[in-house]
């Protein structure tokens, strides 16, 4: 059986030796009166030599068809300034940056290695748009919340949101992290967050002080089907998504969701950017400064506003601008409203998740066996 590491160095052995090819091969001349056909025909040639398959170098050409129908007659035509054109021009289309990859990929092997000519040597590739984070209003959140099934699910989706911990730390709780009494969450290290000591909403303080007290340090706050495993992290979604399906909120909600929403609401409480970081654990303060994009600037701060008051000054017909709204109340403690938790009929720790039966049929689907042996016959 071959490793991963194995391969890995098998992959870079071929890279090398295309690599090596390409340097030796004689090169191709461009000429003003060359089509893209016969061009083709001669890198057709180089690339079965250099030891390309035939699915690379049918991707290839369709990069070179792509060249021609976008507006380039010729091969020798191909400029620096009109491959930066053509690569941006895909990246508005909405391409994928792996497709965007590939045509890069395929004009420096072709047009700088076999041609050797210096086409993509000063290529800057598009930056990727970075999307703002989907966030819940107070609402909206404290009512995904509570519409939760069981206290188990609510502690849980309690903890996600008035923590803003991620589903695999939710996975990972253990009675143990629980500390002074119920008040905090200690979060151990991972491979992408620091480790860090969160305040616990109040409403949850008893039913975590409970569970610490009659239950293993080292058994899991959220015990899935098997014993002594902690619940797994499609489990906590499947769990987000049926609450958020029942609060009535019309868009894709997921464990993330409610994290984007605590920063976002911390930071319009008044929490610093260096204070937000240490909370949700970002290694870097950069990740933690998009969400100040998602916070939406008051009349006051607005750059017009002093304008409008300076034209108002100085041209008394002008009307002066209306007074801004009050603020919208930002509550401190979002959880606040939900219903305390009765423990005289809570049973800790937590049952394990048996979650919904499946028949076999269901769990063949699931596993893509069926397809895969479809596919097979054909």
């Amino acid at each position: 059986m071959i490793t991963a590491s194995q391969a890995l160095v098998e992959t870079h052995a071929i890279w090398n030796e295309r690599r090596q090819a390409l340097e030796h091969y004689p090169c191709i001349k461009l000429s003003p009166q060359q089509t893209w056909p016969a061009f083709w025909d001669q890198v057709n040639r180089a690339l079965r030599q250099c030891g390309y398959n035939r699915a690379t170098r049918s991707q290839y050409r369709g990069v070179l068809r792509r060249l021609h129908r976008w507006g380039i007659a010729r091969p020798a035509q191909l400029t620096p300034q009109k491959l930066v054109e053509f690569i941006h021009s895909l990246a508005n289309d909405n391409y994928s940056w792996s497709w965007l990859a590939l045509h890069i990929s395929a004009t420096r092997t072709i047009f700088d290695r076999l041609c050797r000519q210096s086409v993509t040597a000063k290529l800057v590739t598009p930056k990727r748009p970075t999307a703002l984070p989907e966030i819940l209003g107070y609402a909206e959140a404290e009512r995904l919340v509570a519409t939760a099934r069981s206290i188990r699910d609510q502690l849980l989706l309690g903890l996600i949101y008035g923590c803003g911990i991620t589903a695999a730390e939710a996975s990972a709780l253990t009675w143990g992290d629980v500390r002074q009494n119920g008040r905090a969450l200690h979060i151990a290290a991972g491979t992408r967050y620091m480790e860090r000591q969160l305040a616990v909403p109040e409403v949850f303080r008893p039913v975590l002080t409970a569970g610490a007290q009659g239950a293993a340090p080292d058994a899991p706050v959220f015990p899935g089907r098997n014993t002594g495993q902690p619940l797994q992290v499609r489990r906590i979604e499947y769990i987000v998504r049926n609450a958020a399906r029942r609060a009535n909120i019309d868009r894709p909600v997921n464990a993330s969701t409610l994290r984007h929403t605590y920063a976002v609401q911390r930071l319009e409480a008044g929490a610093s950017l260096p204070q937000l970081q240490m909370e949700l654990g970002h290694r870097s303060i950069r990740t933690t400064q998009r969400y100040q994009r998602c916070i939406a600037p008051t009349i006051e701060s607005h750059p017009f506003t002093k304008v409008r008051e300076l034209m108002a000054q100085e041209n008394p017909e002008i009307p002066k601008p209306e007074p801004p709204p009050p603020p919208r109340p930002r509550p401190s403690n979002p959880l606040a409203n939900l219903k305390p938790i009765d423990l005289s009929t809570l049973k800790l720790p937590f049952q394990p998740d048996n979650g919904p039966k499946i028949s076999l049929v269901q769990w063949l689907l699931q596993t893509n066996l069926v397809r895969s042996l479809f596919h097979r016959r054909q």
